[in-house]
């Protein structure tokens, strides 16, 4: 697979493994452009203001000189989207990012003395500096860093572009862990102001945290977000064909694939020979030392670039012009000086559901995530008294003691003060009791939901909840919360796709499962669509190690129709008739001997490409786990009774005997001719036991069953199938 690049990486040369880099920006301008007419309206008179101001500095020869006037001071946002892992940087690293960016918008950097000769005259000092917000939108302090935890740490899309602030205030950069398959390996992409314009909500750079204050990625896609362009041309194709970026002193060229500081490519002649433009006798020598080349060599903008990303600085297209305006300094506070922040507490869990410690040491680790000062020394605190290992370190190991929800507060202490943070019934420890499984039924309508904990793993409004005004036979059930009520605009960003969240069962004894017995799952769902496009799934899964590993349960996904039943509805949908729900039955038989069985039931939701934020409601109720056959409800047998099912039947027949104990049963299966084509004699030593008779031998058509005892005698019709 070809790893989509977007910056240029160290000045050293690479292994020649490496594969052709490629740029994203392109492709994501170009599609906006195509879904929006109005881009083209903006990019003409963005075209017209720009020119205007690139006439202005010709005239007066600033095009030319090595400097400009008026510093540019830009506030910039960095929004950490993660899920506390390498992606949540710390900020050190975005202030290393930053200072990076300046020295190389002003030719600052150290290794412009490595330019080529042909160059040196044209590095571009463009008097742009680039400032961490001090001033967020509601004028509260802050470093110019957010973090939000998020289910799209892993998928970075225009949909990752959480919390942006206003672009025409802050220059937002979002920074994620990955990006989802759309774009397939990318590093960073960004929108130019054009296509910005129509899109505000979208404007800014996102990037993977692995590519921050790498050599000049961040430089580079500025770049873009400025209507710089790569030294080939609007193509994320390097190496292609010879193109020109409109910048005069970037000489034509086909652009590099990652390459070091070689001769081959720093005296690249190819597209560049004799290069004239209005009348200035350009360099030969292609420019493969420039920001915005694919090199590994990366060293310098030009002044003519300069000028351009000055130029659309001016221009009131995306409000690019504001961003530096005095007015909007003072509100951003960039120029102020920096005073310290107090930290913000913050902490991380290895895991949010366990089983006591009693039973075997699986510790959950909690780790501190505090951050915005050094933190000098942290208190932890939790609500059942757990014991933990330390109580100032970093990471802290917690063995439990009691099963339930636990509450857990940790204090941040720094230099500059202290901050706290509560996250309530933030894990849960599961009982080691397990239910014996004869017939278990939960309704969701009593205390004992209190045993099957629910996760929202990424803090959202996408989550399994309780609910008391709805249910299969009466009004309460299990929901998954999934109709999102924006809109438009606001529902295009953060979206559930790629979310999930759990709950789960408490432990079941299988070990008294008759062989002979069946041993099965079953629940009643009720769903809908809201749009045919989606494609939520329903995963059930089961452990029977302490959830050191789960397994799927066999046909243990529920998808299109089985979990959208109702078909579309647009507006939140909520079952009114018992014929809105149907019956699902899980296979368990794998599980008998089995004791402390945990199951886990995963939502994932999906999404659409409308406006539409998210899917329906999904709704789950009367889920049973019984050794008795379908239909059956052990818990409302009483004397002496003989059960058939199913019926009709395919491969087995289940008698469910009640009240025959200590008594030996007789049955015997007779076909339409009379003839007795299986015979069965049972001893009975329990108050309900369940007979399989297999059937799939026999031929399809009606039969006897004859069930008889010292103290019963009974007939029923069977239908084989």
């Amino acid at each position: 697979m070809k790893k989509i690049f977007l910056s240029i990486l160290a000045a050293v040369a690479m292994p020649a493994a490496y594969a052709q880099f490629k740029c994203a920006t392109d492709e994501v301008n170009n599609a906006r452009i195509k879904q929006n007419p109005q881009i083209q309206v903006d990019m003409d008179r963005f075209n017209a203001e720009f020119d205007l101001y690139m006439k202005a500095m010709a005239k007066s020869n600033l095009a030319k000189t090595t400097a400009f006037g008026d510093t540019m001071h830009i506030p910039i946002v960095f929004h950490i989207i993660h899920n506390y892992e390498s992606e949540n940087v710390p900020d050190t690293i975005v202030y290393q990012t930053v200072a990076q960016m300046n020295l190389m918008y002003n030719s600052l950097q150290p290794d412009t003395i490595d330019v080529i000769t042909p160059f040196k005259k044209y590095l571009g000092k463009g008097n742009i500096l680039f400032h961490l917000a001090q001033l967020d939108p509601n004028g509260n302090p802050t470093n110019g860093i957010t973090r939000r935890i998020s289910h799209l740490y892993k998928q970075g899309t225009d949909q990752a572009k959480l919390d942006g602030w206003p672009n025409n205030k802050y220059m937002n950069i979002w920074v994620v862990n990955t990006f989802d398959a759309s774009h397939s390996g990318a590093a960073a992409y960004a929108y130019r102001p054009q296509a910005a314009a129509g899109i505000p909500f979208y404007d800014g750079v996102i990037s993977l945290a692995s590519y921050l204050n790498t050599d000049n990625t961040m430089s580079h896609e500025v770049g873009h977000s400025l209507n710089l362009s790569h030294v080939w041309g609007n193509t994320n194709s390097a190496g292609v064909a010879c193109g020109d970026d409109n910048v005069d002193d970037t000489p034509p060229t086909m652009g590099h694939n990652p390459v070091g500081c070689v001769p081959s490519a720093l005296y690249d002649v190819t597209c560049a020979t004799n290069y004239i433009k209005n009348g200035i006798d350009y360099p030969d020598t292609v420019n493969a030392q420039n920001v915005m080349d694919y090199t590994y060599c990366s060293k310098m903008f030009t002044q003519l670039q300069m000028a351009r990303c000055r130029a659309t600085l001016n221009a009131t297209t995306a409000g690019r012009n504001n961003l530096w305006s005095a007015a909007n300094l003072t509100a951003t506070g960039i120029l102020n000086t920096r005073t310290d922040l107090k930290p913000i507490a913050d902490f991380s869990a290895s895991k949010l559901w366990s089983v006591l410690g009693v039973v075997l040491p699986i510790n959950i680790n909690f780790k501190n995530q505090s951050w915005r000062d050094t933190i000098t020394n942290v208190q932890w605190s939790f609500s059942n008294a757990a014991s933990i290992s330390s109580s100032t370190g970093s990471t802290v190991a917690n063995l439990f003691n009691s099963p339930g929800w636990v509450s857990i507060k940790l204090v941040a202490n720094a230099n500059s003060g202290k901050d706290s943070i509560i996250k309530n019934r933030y894990v849960y420890i599961a009982d080691t009791a397990a239910i014996e499984s004869a017939n278990y039924l939960q309704r969701f309508n009593n205390a004992d939901t209190n045993s099957f904990p629910c996760i929202n793993y990424f803090e959202n409004s996408y989550k399994w909840e309780y609910v008391n005004m709805v249910g299969y036979d009466d009004n309460n059930c299990i929901r998954y919360n999934n109709f999102d009520t924006r809109t438009g605009n606001a529902a295009r960003i953060g979206k559930p796709e790629f979310d999930y969240d759990d709950f789960f069962t408490p432990g079941f004894d299988f070990t008294n499962v008759p062989s002979s017995a069946p041993l099965t799952m079953s629940f009643y769902s009720s769903g809908a669509y809201r749009n045919t496009a989606q494609a939520d799934v329903l995963d059930v899964y089961a452990t029977k190690n302490w959830g050191i590993t789960w397994t799927k349960l066999p046909a243990g996904s529920l998808t299109n129709n089985s979990i959208s039943n109702n078909g579309l509805r647009t507006t939140a949908f909520t079952p009114t008739a018992a014929n809105q729900w149907q019956l699902q039955t899980l296979d368990l038989s794998g599980y008998k001997g089995s004791n402390h069985v945990y199951f886990r039931f995963r939502y994932s939701p999906s999404v659409d490409n409308t406006d539409l934020g998210a899917g329906n409601h999904f709704y789950l109720d009367n889920l049973r786990i019984s050794q008795f056959p379908l239909g059956v409800d052990a818990t409302q047998l009483t004397g002496q009774q003989a059960i058939v099912a199913p019926n009709p039947a395919s491969q087995t027949a289940y008698i469910t005997l009640v009240g025959l104990n200590y008594q030996t049963v007789h049955i015997q299966l007779v076909d339409i001719t009379g003839s007795i084509v299986a015979t069965l004699q049972v001893p009975v030593q329990e108050d309900k036991k369940v007979v399989a008779i297999p059937v799939a031998h026999l031929a399809k058509g009606m039969y006897m069953v004859r069930i008889q005892s010292s103290t019963f005698n009974q007939a029923d019709k069977l239908i084989i199938q």
